[in-house]
């Protein structure tokens, strides 16, 4: 039998452990903004997006790269990319490695597995499990299972699939001792917004990013606990170099790391470069709960009853997981389990195990509505107009109050992203998620994580309830069963009520030195580090360096130690010349979370530009988007105004047990004028007769 530590690693690297039909590689801020400029025909959907964000144009290159082999000729090129922002003159950069060389040993299928023909109804009222069929001239956009996109070409050493290197050839610093010697602990809090704000940026950003990763049955995951590098280990050693290390160091050698799953990094298959798979759908459209397929939706459904209803647990709790050893439970015993919902990763810490509760209570409210107000209608029927009013209080909650939060109001106002704001559907958006998005700047907000979870009373107050900390928080429900501690509730109002951490460079030591904390078959402690991790995923994934993603926004170019200073805090950018070879080399993870903020703004202008970029697209590549008019499953303009009186702090008083109060804006604090506890009641609600057929 396997032992917990082995079942760990293999949930640590692979999110989603089903086996993949997919042909493998076989080689180894607040920005300050302009008005709203008038798109024009010859932009495409980002560089209309970067002149709304107002970013200029800078006066250096984007780093060379070497040339990718030419694609067979007896294969059709495939469609060209939308034109690139403008480019300015390049700057010269040291060769690569003699030693490094570019070939490709692609696999080449005979049919292309990711765009098999799908036949879509264009009048079809409900999105697709899986996401297929959302955009009707490419109907596999955004579909769960396909590529990630690319912002940038990838910086592969190689050119083709080699991890990211120094400019030079060499190695770059390692991951470990960059999170010992940048990303320690210190306790800076925003006082003025709460700790759900980094869970809900955690719950949506599960809805539309999952790694596929080598499974048990295609390689020896044993090996990658071996310090190997090998074709898809690439572990991070731990050196002697900082203090951090020492524990660590006298019993493990190295933090093990398996590579992303290899594949195409476009849908058409034509390029021999390095992709990684997506498993979710590309839509905020609530796959965490309802599953990417309709096999996973069925496990799910709760049929017995014929009212759409998803199932629960005792305790109105999600449906427990009853695998005799599952992978992605610890310390549970026959009547506290841990759970199952349409994602995997819901155990993966007490937070989050909470959103996919009370969400799953959210959907059984509304469905008990509609199938109440709408005997005749089907099960099936009630199943979907409850998922796609829930998907809509998710799309809503997040451009309502999550992102004018993040990135400022002018930002969200400045592109269209506001509810109330001009919607319109654009095809020619490619509504995939960036590559870059979900291995580097997407895990910004793993910054704002607090060291535990607080549990506090109906009344917000802390009294006798014990803390969970984040340590003992991982794949254990305990919390969840505890009664005599508020159980589930206590925790989530504890989110409401404690600030959230700064978007900075410090880190709690809870994800840095105790994450996945558990005993190796040895019997010795062993951690993983999810900075050094996120670090590496992003060279995995040949994510380029720092300085080209200013220039792709357009931003201050820095091309020397000394402009660095202006953008980065003085002793962070010493630190980086010390551990660097090139400011080239500088990793975005690193350094995004480090920028000079406008005061107030909660991140600097990179991230800004990013995340701005990407939520656009989100909102506007989706064409089943709440606030369409033109979708065949468009709310009433009735509905609409009902939908935009929903308020995440009313979703929690209605599916949190002894909870009668709740601040009107549950992401802000309590102190801010205007905000204190108010009593559930008085806070708007939706009238739901405007849905009875």
């Amino acid at each position: 039998m396997k032992s917990l530590y082995f079942l760990l690693l293999c949930h640590v690297y692979a999110h989603n452990h089903e086996s993949l039909n997919v042909v493998p590689l076989s080689s180894p801020s607040r920005l300050s903004l302009p008005r709203m400029l008038p798109s024009t025909p010859k932009q495409s959907p980002i560089q209309q997006i970067l002149s709304q964000i107002g970013a200029r144009t800078p006066n250096a290159a984007p780093i060379a790269r070497p040339a990718l082999p030419m694609a067979s000729a007896a294969r059709a090129p495939p469609p060209p990319p939308p034109p690139a922002p403008p480019a300015p003159a390049p700057v010269p950069r040291p060769a690569p490695a003699a030693t490094q060389s570019v070939k490709s040993n692609m696999q080449v299928p005979i049919l292309c597995p990711f765009t098999e023909p799908v036949t879509c109804d264009p009048n079809f009222p409900y999105r697709t499990l899986d996401g297929s069929c959302n955009n009707l001239r490419t109907n596999w956009m955004g579909k769960a299972r396909i590529p990630y996109k690319r912002l940038i070409r990838a910086a592969y050493a190689d050119g083709l699939s080699e991890p990211r290197k120094s400019v030079d050839g060499s190695e770059l610093p390692n991951a470990r001792d960059i999170t010992c010697g940048l990303h320690s602990e210190k306790y800076e809090i925003e006082p003025f917004v709460n700790h759900i704000f980094m869970q809900w940026g955690q719950w949506i950003n599960h809805d539309i990013t999952s790694f596929a990763v080598s499974t048990e049955e295609e390689i020896d995951i044993p090996a990658c606990t071996k310090c190997e590098r090998t074709a898809k280990c690439l572990p991070v050693q731990i050196t002697s170099n900082f203090t951090c290390n020492c524990i660590q160091q006298m019993t493990h050698k190295c933090i093990e790391f398996t590579r992303s799953t290899a594949t195409f990094t476009d849908p058409m298959c034509q390029s021999p470069e390095r992709g990684q798979l997506n498993m979710q759908t590309a839509f905020l459209d609530g796959s965490s709960i309802y599953g990417v397929s309709v096999e996973d939706n069925a496990k799910l459904r709760d049929k017995s009853m014929g009212k759409g209803r998803m199932m629960v647990s005792s305790g109105n709790l999600l449906p427990k997981n009853n695998k005799e050893r599952p992978s992605d439970c610890l310390d549970f015993t026959k009547e506290k389990r841990c759970f199952k919902a349409g994602d995997d990763r819901c155990n993966q810490n007490t937070g989050l195990m909470t959103f996919h509760t009370f969400m799953i209570r959210e959907h059984n409210r509304i469905a008990d509505i509609l199938s109440k107000l709408n005997p005749q209608w089907s099960d099936e029927t009630v199943f979907h107009e409850t998922r796609r009013v829930v998907v809509a209080q998710i799309q809503h909650i997040t451009y309502n109050e999550y992102l004018p939060i993040l990135l400022g109001h002018e930002t969200t106002a400045a592109l269209n992203l506001l509810p109330g704001s001009l919607f319109k559907y654009n095809a020619d958006i490619d509504a995939r998620v960036t590559n870059e998005y979900a291995a580097s700047y997407g895990r910004f907000g793993h910054s704002m994580i607090r060291t535990q979870y607080s549990r506090v009373d109906g009344e917000f107050n802390k009294g006798g309830h014990m803390p969970v900390m984040l340590r003992h928080a991982y794949f254990k429900a305990n919390p969840f069963y505890d009664a005599d501690q508020g159980g589930m509730e206590s925790i989530v109002r504890g989110l409401v009520k404690d600030p959230v951490m700064k978007v900075d460079r410090w880190f709690t030591k809870e994800i840095s030195n105790h994450l996945f904390e558990t005993n190796d078959d040895m019997g010795r402690p062993f951690h993983f580090d999810l900075i050094s991790i996120n670090i590496q995923r992003g060279r995995d994934h040949g994510v380029p360096g720092y300085i080209e993603f200013r220039d792709f926004c357009r931003l201050r170019p820095v091309r020397t130690w000394d402009e660095l200073n202006l953008v980065i805090h003085t002793d962070t950018a010493a630190f980086f010349r010390r551990m660097y070879k090139f400011v080239e080399d500088i990793d975005l993870f690193s350094a995004m979370v480090a920028e000079f903020k406008p005061e107030g703004a909660l991140v600097g202008p990179t991230l800004n530009c990013l995340l701005g970029l990407q939520f656009s697209e989100l909102k506007f590549g989706d064409r089943f988007w709440y606030e369409t008019s033109e979708s065949p499953a468009a709310f009433t303009p009735a509905q609409l105004i009902e939908l935009r009186k929903l308020s995440l702090s009313k979703l929690l008083c209605r599916n949190l047990a002894d909870t009668p109060k709740m601040p009107p804006r549950a992401m802000l604090s309590m102190k801010l004028d205007g905000n204190e506890l108010k009593d559930c009641k008085k806070l708007e609600d939706i009238d739901w007769n405007f849905w009875k057929a």
